[in-house]
């Protein structure tokens, strides 16, 4: 789950998701235990957007439906609205200052990565085809026949410099696998670890 597929399946209205993160706040400021990390934000995330789609919009998608977008049972969604709503002390009115300075905020730093992402990107060295450094090379090496002596060898071309090893990491490059990215599992595999999880808080993994 990531929060490109929960805004393409959820239905939730772009407001919600700058909510969420409102209520997420909110959760840590009340009870600072809470600590936001990888392994808990996707499930955090999910049922903030979810409990601001309620708050918010007119119309909006069962439980079931977003236990399914997030990969795990109803049951286990059941329970987390519940607790987080008790969490964040169910205070989800929020003034529209508030709304209006957080979105600002988030547009802010979306605009600074982008920048940055920019800048990484422009510094990198830009990567010569081999073939295109080899008729450079070529060029620049081999005498035009003006200069040769009548009846002599042209000079043997000397081979590319690094030519063979740049087309050799690109054949390499292309031909192995895409990185795969870290995810958490089939919707069989989760709810068979909530099963076996059992007893205790649902939301005590939150705790670093």
């Amino acid at each position: 789950m990531s929060p490109d597929s929960v805004a393409k399946y959820s239905g939730a209205s772009p407001c919600c998701f700058a909510v969420g993160l409102i209520y997420l706040e909110r959760m840590k400021k009340r009870d600072p235990g809470v600590c936001l990390t990888l392994a808990n934000f996707q499930r955090l995330f999910l049922v903030s957007v979810m409990t601001a789609a309620k708050y918010l919009d007119d119309f909006y998608y069962s439980n079931k439906h977003w236990a399914e977008v997030g990969g795990i049972t109803t049951q286990e969604i059941n329970r987390l609205e519940l607790e987080f709503l008790f969490r964040i002390g169910f205070n989800l009115h929020m003034q529209r200052e508030e709304y209006d300075w957080y979105a600002e905020e988030l547009h802010a730093r979306v605009e600074e990565e982008a920048l940055k992402a920019a800048q990484a990107a422009a510094a990198k060295p830009a990567v010569v085809p081999a073939d295109e450094a080899e008729s450079t090379l070529s060029a620049r090496t081999t005498p035009s026949s003006s200069h040769v002596p009548a009846g002599a060898a042209a000079p043997a071309r000397p081979p590319a410099a690094g030519g063979g090893d740049v087309q050799m990491d690109m054949d390499q490059h292309a031909g192995a696998p895409a990185p795969q990215h870290a995810h958490n599992g089939s919707k069989g595999q989760q709810a068979q670890h909530l099963q076996q999880r059992g007893g205790g808080s649902n939301m005590d993994w939150v705790y670093c």
